[in-house]
């Protein structure tokens, strides 16, 4: 554990990490898994107690740490525990006739050291998810957690050393920016980084020239679409859950809603009951930047026409009341930045071709939602919607799904996370061809004779007829 910001400290890490990769790449997959049965096991024991100290750091609702944050990470280990042998086992690939007597497979190496970084709105989640994906495909890695906060960064450390594992397999700090940028510097094998557009853009001019291949996990703007013939009353709920849970501190949250203008009246009315419902349920917000920034653009949309429905601007950190803005529209920064924070802004359209341009135009593209009752309608604008992740008449929950994958296009990022692709994302996907080498030379080897063009023309245009 760690959280000096020194260049010492960072050299030192990175020493223990590369010595013992050594050892560690060769243990085997079971010993790994062993190793995520007790975290695991650890996790559920102490299920109470993760919560209520999560909650006494962020302020965030005791509910949504259980389910996003806790139940979450317990879901994950006990998925990669049930499926990682049959994703990490060699795949057998089909060999072209011109390499007769060979046969083709891929295998599944580690990297190396593996340097992630995990945010401040899910401590447990965020950091545990793509450390255990590193870890069970044999990786060392280095966990750099948010600075904000360091009670919380420090639980995590001492359960992963808890485990017992061989020294420097994995290591923990939570200092401030320099920690993290002379561990980049100590040219690590692979970053795995979540959090804000700004700071990814950091990470990336830092590792450009190790040429350290990142993946970025970064800001959202999640539109939600609602068409004419949506069921409104679940599109109302949705749209208050998937906009205040966590108290909107999520990247997938709902942040942009796109009503058509026909349902307007009706769904509003809605959303402002089940919102006004829903209030005493709401955590408070983790940062004072956050809050601030949250109230800044809000102000900003009320000065541009925006109509406030629910919520006030007589706020007071850390404890936000739900915002719901209608009337506004793409020139309010509301609608174009991540806001954060519990906020719904709304606005209309007429045409399902303008909700699709409308949830388009933004720079980011995370997840998405749709609500209508006409299935093939939805996958139709599935299709033409620019983003990582998509739900049909759901928000927000998809990324529990650990079948899938998860990750974003445009500026929220790239590389994917979650099911499979979890794992091969922290492996060398080694392609490997094997043959008996009974035959003392193959036909294109030197030395050429005279009739080999003949011989290999004359097999192309069979072969390709």
């Amino acid at each position: 554990m760690s959280v000096n910001n020194d260049q010492s400290t960072a050299e030192i890490m990175m020493k223990r990490a590369r010595q013992a990769h050594t050892g560690w790449k060769m243990s085997t997959l079971a010993t790994r898994l062993r190793y995520v049965k007790k975290l695991r096991e650890r996790l559920l024991k102490d299920i109470d107690e993760w919560v209520e100290a999560i909650h006494e750091a962020t302020f965030r609702h005791k509910v949504d740490i259980l389910t996003g944050d806790v139940l979450a990470t317990i879901d994950a280990l006990s998925y990669y525990e049930k499926n990682a042998e049959a994703m990490l086992a060699p795949k057998k690939r089909s060999t072209p006739l011109t390499f007769w007597g060979n046969h083709s497979y891929i295998q599944y190496d580690s990297l190396g050291v593996v340097l992630l970084f995990a945010p401040w709105n899910y401590p447990l989640q965020l950091s545990i998810l793509p450390l255990i994906s590193a870890f069970i495909t044999g990786n060392t890695i280095i966990l750099k957690m948010s600075e904000r906060l360091p009670k919380i960064a420090e639980k995590v450390a001492t359960l992963l050393s808890e485990l017992g594992l061989p020294e420097g397999v994995i290591q923990v700090t939570w200092g401030d920016k320099g920690i993290g940028e002379q561990l980049i510097e100590q040219g690590p094998n692979k970053i795995f980084f979540t959090g804000s557009e700004g700071v990814g853009k950091e990470i990336l001019k830092r590792a450009a020239p190790l040429l350290i291949p990142c993946d970025l996990e970064l800001s959202g703007k999640d539109p939600m679409i609602v068409l004419a013939d949506a069921n409104i009353e679940r599109a109302a709920r949705a749209a208050v859950w998937g906009s205040f849970m966590n108290s909107g501190q999520v990247c997938v949250s709902i942040e942009r809603v796109y009503v058509h203008e026909s349902i307007l009246a009706t769904f509003v009315e809605k959303v402002k009951t089940y919102t006004e419902e829903m209030e005493e349920f709401m955590g408070g917000m983790t940062t004072i930047e956050g809050f601030n920034e949250a109230l800044r653009q809000v102000r900003q949309a009320l000065d541009q026409g925006a109509k406030l429905v629910c919520g006030t601007l007589d706020q007071l950190y850390p404890h936000w009341s739900p915002v719901v803005l209608t009337n506004a529209n793409h020139t309010m920064t509301i609608m174009k930045s991540e806001t954060f924070a519990p906020v719904m802004p709304i606005m209309t359209f007429s045409t399902v071709e303008e909700a699709i341009r409308l949830a388009n135009d933004s720079k980011y593209g995370l997840n998405a939602s749709i609500f209508t009752r006409n299935i093939k309608a939805a996958e139709d604008i599935v299709f033409a919607l620019e983003t990582g992740n998509c739900f049909i008449n759901d928000v927000v929950r998809n990324i529990s799904n650990m079948h899938l994958p998860f990750g974003g296009s445009k500026k929220s990022g790239f590389g994917r996370y979650h099911g499979p692709e979890g794992l091969y994302t922290f492996c060398n996907v080694k392609a490997i061809m094997s043959g008996k080498g009974s035959r003392n030379r193959e036909m294109n080897w030197y030395p050429y004779k005279k009739d080999t063009i003949s011989i290999l023309s004359t097999y192309m245009k069979w072969f390709h007829r």
